[in-house]
């Protein structure tokens, strides 16, 4: 079995049919209504040449108390059913916390479901404990999703309220 991570800019039509094309409303998210920011590079793993895995991201400042703090954002993480529970997920995790360590963020920076946190603790991503605003065509609310960071560095993330600035990823 050959595993690879590729690292793209896009993904191809038949990368969003298998990763993506499995199913309605795959993250459980569109009751919430929001306009989202797309990512800005993908990684893909591939298993013996067929995408199994994917995590996009992006970087972006926040406003944390007023303070400014480059972010790398994490989103658009999924495996389909098939390929779950086989660990590809927390690989292309592990990948793009390396990836932001190799940049000049200061934290990862994700939105995800309350089921979904224990997943991402596993992985040493931490909830935001105070209000994260979103932009939406509408103007700014609270985001009605969980927050998670991944302090970076040996940095602590700061206290206080957290202003994305976008919509969110």
């Amino acid at each position: 079995m050959t595993r690879e991570i590729i690292q793209g800019d896009a993904l191809t039509d038949a990368e969003k049919e298998k990763l993506f094309g499995w199913g309605e409303d795959i993250f459980d998210a569109d009751i919430f209504n929001l306009r989202w920011r797309p990512k800005d590079v993908h990684f893909v793993l591939h298993v013996d040449g067929e995408a199994v895995s994917h995590v996009g991201v992006l970087q972006h400042e926040v406003s944390v108390a007023g303070r400014g703090i480059k972010v790398g954002g994490v989103g658009a993480v999924v495996t389909p059913p098939a390929w779950q529970k086989q660990g590809y997920a927390s690989e292309l995790m592990r990948h793009a916390a390396n990836y932001f360590e190799t940049t000049s963020v200061e934290a990862g920076l994700l939105f995800c479901l309350r089921r979904r946190v224990p997943f991402y603790g596993s992985l040493g991503w931490q909830l935001v404990s105070h209000p994260v605003l979103i932009q939406q065509p509408s103007g700014e609310k609270v985001s009605p999703l969980e927050v998670m960071v991944l302090p970076l560095g040996g940095q602590l993330w700061p206290d206080g309220e957290v202003r994305l600035n976008s919509f969110p990823w």
